[in-house]
């Protein structure tokens, strides 16, 4: 009855795997010591194991390190083991129970769009909490705004402890002593007496034990009672993660609390899809130009060039469903309450199941919905930008869905919807670059199609000479 609080809360994170394994086998030898009725020879074969153990290798990390990756950083804890793994290009990845990939410097542009995307549509932070910090480089984004105070809650001390090894990605430098807290998350936001101006929930993966409660009525209510008023919660989805019926289970969920909730994507990327639910603003509309006379200090304005959310366009493009198109998606039925932790059961689901597609939740959302300009701004003040934002909007997910093509081997019809994209929208980038791209990688195995994909382009922008420039080069003749 001792041996799991001896072994798992005292040993193991005091003298870490090796010494915890070689304490419970030595006690299980010195069982074997001689006693009445029991022949001392039986001694002499035990003894010699003993030799085996200074042959373990002084860190016993049992963490898998694939391909040319190695542990920089490792420590072993009560509620998980974490590590900091490094690639040849010094890229560097954190890990928890050797299962769970916690973000890492080569995804940095996706982590700062998770926290500047919610403090950009508030008209005045002035506060932010995290909850969950992962790499740090999420919460450290927060930095570039002016004036901002930054609270992070973390969960594992671990997590904590190997923070200075994303540096300078998470801008540790500058975040004030204090301001990272180990704690769990529900029990932080239930007992703080602060309020706060923008608070950001990491991406928590649902059949993570434990993460399930993070994402129940009562959870998304104890956080609204942190906001301040016209503050935002943003809530991120990890959808490459989820089932469709989880997926719809949380909107739902969040939609009965945050009635006047809107979707976000973080990224235009099909591999790892997050979505990000935002609600407590009131609903109200931003004026066209919000963007621009928001954003006016200069360090603020270089971090999101950084990102590329530098102006109103890029910012509110990157809504993926506003509230009614989050209302039809999640549907009729249940909520995940702590009562009925449904989220906890329904989500380990998709691990066991290899054939889902990573996507599969982003194309369900891109069928789904179709936001409007004028359910973000005020249309009617500027119906040139309205217009432009519309455009905008439909060319992402003509991106989208070709890149989802493209990951389906349906290369014609992709490339199709990827030259669509860049006549639908001038403003919105993406799509020329990858159709550039795709041209350029087809020059020696389909040369003819390579050619129509860079004309193509040229009359779909006339403006952007790159597609001219590369079709002289590639096709001198």
């Amino acid at each position: 009855a001792l041996a799991p609080l001896l072994f798992g809360v005292v040993l193991l994170p005091m003298v870490g795997a090796k010494w915890a394994l070689s304490i419970a086998a030595l006690g299980y030898l010195m069982l074997l010591l001689p006693v009445p009725g029991l022949p001392s020879r039986h001694m002499i074969p035990s003894l010699a194991v003993i030799p085996v153990f200074a042959l373990l290798p002084a860190r016993l990390a049992l963490v898998e390190t694939p391909g040319q990756l190695r542990i920089i950083e490792y420590r072993e804890g009560v509620m998980a083991t974490v590590a900091v793994l490094e690639d040849p290009r010094k890229d560097r990845v954190l890990k928890v129970n050797n299962r769970f990939q916690m973000g890492g410097t080569k995804q940095s542009f996706a982590d700062r769009r998770q926290a500047l995307i919610p403090l950009l549509l508030h008209p005045e932070p002035r506060s932010v909490l995290f909850l969950g910090l992962g790499t740090g480089i999420t919460a450290g984004a927060a930095t570039s705004h002016p004036g901002v105070s930054i609270t992070g809650v973390e969960l594992l001390p671990e997590v904590i402890e190997v923070l200075p090894s994303f540096a300078p990605a998470n801008q540790l430098d500058r975040v004030r002593d204090g301001s990272y807290l180990v704690a769990d998350a529900r029990r932080y936001v239930r007992a703080a007496d602060n309020r706060f101006d923008v608070i950001v929930a990491d991406l928590f993966h649902p059949a993570r034990d434990g993460a399930g409660a993070l994402y129940t009525r009562e959870h998304f209510e104890a956080v609204r009672a942190r906001l301040n008023e016209h503050g935002l919660f943003c809530q991120w989805l990890p959808l490459y993660q989820l089932d469709l019926d989880t997926l719809a289970l949380i909107v739902r969920t969040f939609l009965g609390v945050y009635s006047d909730a809107t979707a976000w994507i973080a990224h235009f990327n099909i591999d790892t899809p997050m979505l990000g639910l935002i609600g407590g603003a009131g609903g109200a509309p931003y004026v066209a130009d919000f963007f621009e006379r928001r954003v006016t200090d200069t360090r603020l304005i270089a971090a999101t060039y950084e990102v590329a959310l530098n102006n109103s366009l890029t910012l509110f493009g990157c809504l993926l469903a506003d509230t009614d198109d989050l209302r039809r998606f999640a549907g009729e039925g249940p909520l995940n309450t702590d009562d009925r932790p449904l989220v906890v059961f329904d989500a380990p689901r998709l691990t066991y199941r290899k054939d889902e597609p990573r996507y599969g939740r982003l194309q369900s959302i891109l069928d789904a919905c179709s936001p409007q300009a004028s359910e973000i701004i005020h249309a009617a003040g500027d119906p040139v930008m309205a217009e432009r934002l519309d455009r905008y909007l439909s060319a992402r997910d003509l991106f989208l869905g070709a890149m989802i093509l493209l990951e389906q081997d349906r290369d014609e019809e992709a490339v199709l919807q990827l030259v669509q994209s860049v006549r639908t929208s001038r403003d919105f980038r993406a799509g020329y670059q990858s159709a550039l791209q795709l041209a350029v990688d087809r020059r020696e195995s389909d040369p003819d199609r390579s050619r129509y994909l860079l004309t193509s382009l040229i009359e779909a922008n006339p403006e952007d000479s790159r597609a001219r420039r590369a079709l002289g080069e590639l096709f001198p003749e």
